[in-house]
């Protein structure tokens, strides 16, 4: 399995990294008012201790501040 740091084991394929940052999204969504699942807890801790870890910038936000987010989302799209 490749580990994210050592090269591809794909003959002729080099990596290299990038000199600039590529803001990326990403969250969980849920259905509103569905009964959430036991695992969705659990899911959402491992994201946050990971996202912690290792992603420069994390930032946990509250589902409640749904507007700032589309703004957010919105003004790095465009």
């Amino acid at each position: 399995m490749w580990n994210g740091q050592d090269p591809l084991p794909l003959p002729g394929l080099t990596v290299r990294p990038l000199r600039l940052n590529i803001p990326f999204l990403w969250g969980v969504v849920t259905a509103f008012g569905a009964a959430k699942s036991r695992i969705v807890p659990q899911l959402l801790n491992a994201m946050t201790k990971a996202g912690n870890l290792d992603i420069a910038g994390f930032r946990l936000r509250d589902s409640k501040d749904m507007e700032g987010i589309i703004k957010e989302m919105t003004e790095r799209t465009l």
